[in-house]
């Protein structure tokens, strides 16, 4: 490496360590996370196991990582952070190696910088979550399949099998990361000389096989969780409705790795505009192409970049394809999911923006090149500000608000469980309290046939008689839930929950007959509200009920 490179690569780590701190700091632990660190206390590693196959959606390998630097940290919140920023940062340093191995140091450090700034990288792995150390392995193992398809070295097949089984212990997105390998892989193979291809084919099986033997033993926990986890299905009833979820999936994918939320869209059109106008003018005046397509005159390696930039491209739209596909069954089109294909989609951008450097490209595709950048720079910048600006949750400033407000003798209801995962962390055991639709407080959110559960639990009817006693009493109630959660469905939207068994919709139904029958029995509450920017994930809020 030259110093000059050196010095891209040191500033784009910095600039990412950056980012990533002041996100992962910003706010209050939200549910997702204080769901996390229940299951990496549980009393025993065996516990944490067992308490992952009935009560979470992911596989060990993360928890297990965390679970051994919560011990050698004391379970410090500060220094649990350290591990997952830690690895959020390495996705630039790891895709500068990968770049360059694929396609060359310029490539490499292009794809570093394009990484250290991205958001939405920035957002999803700045979190106690496993999506920083998914990210890392759902890329090299994209990266060193397409080396084995392109080169087929030994070296890459071993990186590949080490990769994939490191994604799927990590993350039960991985399998759409694989299948779009797998489609890739086929794609590849039929455009290919029958000596090549038969070659493919028996790498490619042997490197499967020692992958799933390799998984073997948490498979059976990844069927369990496949049948009992998950965001249930996406309700589609109609083929409108199936093109109408293809097109908001693509804007979702769009949001998710390029384009970001747009929190000031119209900051981000005007600037895009001013900023593409300027480029275009930049590149009629002084963009010359240059009629070889072969940068430093070497065919091969220019084609060699050419097909392992296209292999990158279908595993990652075929990744998209394979959960748009899934999505209908069990929901997977969630941005932190989805994001999990944008470091594999920036290596071939780099590549792209590395050939345009070299006025290797036509006048008209410098001047798409040059408005397309503009425009997800700008974006990028707005949405980076955001999410600075941004808290990730209020959690921690309504717990503390409830704790400085309660008498010895309130009761708290917190709906639903999974926001008391994180609202328990910061408010300890003081007073009567039931993390709705659990009796108590709960540590797990029990994803044992949820949907059976819910409904036909006779936890509403408790909670009710619950709220009589308390009026009767003479109690104060608070009632702490998440905003969101105050919609009201139409009785047609909760018909198709239930024909599409959503457990989501279910709670937020239970949540306003709570709210109703406190307004019934209390009148109206008092009501308490973090003084704060709207929160980038949970923004809970505090209902207070006196007589």
């Amino acid at each position: 490496m030259t110093t000059r490179s050196w010095v891209i690569l040191v500033v784009a780590i910095s600039v990412a360590a950056v980012f990533r701190s002041v996100v992962a700091y910003n706010g209050s632990l939200w549910a997702d996370e204080g769901s996390f660190l229940n299951a990496i206390t549980a009393p025993t590693w065996r516990e944490m196991i067992q308490f992952l196959r009935l009560h979470e959606s992911h596989p060990p390998l993360f928890y297990l990582l965390m679970r051994a630097w919560s011990h050698f940290m004391n379970g410090n919140d500060t220094w649990l952070m350290v591990v997952p920023i830690v690895l959020a940062v390495a996705i630039v340093p790891v895709i500068y190696a990968v770049g360059r191995s694929l396609f060359g140091e310029g490539v490499g450090l292009i794809a570093a910088v394009l990484a250290a700034v991205s958001p939405q990288l920035t957002e999803h792995s700045a979190q106690i979550r496993p999506y920083g150390l998914l990210y890392i392995a759902a890329l090299t193992s994209a990266a060193s399949f397409a080396m084995c398809l392109t080169s087929g070295t030994r070296k890459a097949w071993i990186l590949f099998v080490v990769a994939t089984t490191t994604m799927l212990y990590t993350h039960n997105w991985a399998w759409m990361i694989l299948a779009g390998e797998g489609m890739a892989g086929l794609y590849v193979m039929r455009h290919s000389s029958s000596g090549e291809r038969n070659q493919l084919v028996r790498k490619a099986s042997i490197a499967l096989l020692a992958v799933f033997a390799l998984y073997a033993a948490w498979f059976p926990s990844f069927v369990f969780q496949s049948r009992h986890a998950g965001h249930g299905s996406v309700p589609i009833e109609r083929f409108s409705e199936y093109v109408g979820f293809i097109l908001l999936s693509i804007f979702r994918t769009l949001e998710a790795t390029v384009i970001g939320r747009l929190s000031d869209k119209q900051f981000v059109a005007l600037g895009g505009l001013v900023a593409a106008a300027l480029a275009v003018a930049a590149v009629s005046v002084f963009y010359h192409p240059q009629s070889d397509p072969r940068p430093n005159g070497s065919k091969t390696a220019f084609a060699f970049a050419r097909a392992r930039a296209a292999i990158l491209l279908r595993i990652a739209l075929f990744s998209l394809g394979a959960a748009l596909l899934v999505s209908p069954f069990n929901n997977v089109i969630l941005p932190r999911g989805v994001v999990t294909v944008t470091p594999i989609l920036l290596l071939p951008a780099a590549w792209w923006i590395k050939t345009l450097m070299w006025h290797r490209a036509s006048r008209d595709a410098a001047r798409i090149g040059a408005i397309v950048c503009c425009f997800a720079v700008v974006a990028a910048f707005v949405e980076t500000a955001s999410l600075i600006k941004r808290p990730r949750s209020n959690v921690g400033q309504i717990a503390d608000l409830v704790r400085r407000g309660a008498h010895a003798d309130d009761l708290l209801i917190v709906a639903p469980e999974w926001f008391a995962a994180s609202f328990d962390h910061y408010f300890p055991p003081s007073i009567e309290q039931i993390d709705y639709p659990y009796e108590g407080r709960s540590a797990m959110i029990d994803f044992t046939d949820i949907w059976e559960n819910r409904i036909r639990s006779t936890a509403a009817k408790r909670i009710e008689e619950k709220i009589r006693k308390a009026h009767a009493a003479n109690r104060r109630v608070w009632f702490v839930f998440e905003r969101r959660y105050m919609r009201n469905f139409t009785p047609d939207e909760m018909d198709r929950a239930y024909r599409h068994k959503q457990p989501g919709a279910i709670s937020v139904r239970d949540v306003r007959r709570i709210r109703a029958t406190l307004d019934s029995t209390y009148g109206p509450p008092r009501i308490f509200e973090a003084n704060e920017p709207l929160p980038i994930n949970d923004e809970m809020i505090a209902h207070l009920y006196a007589r």
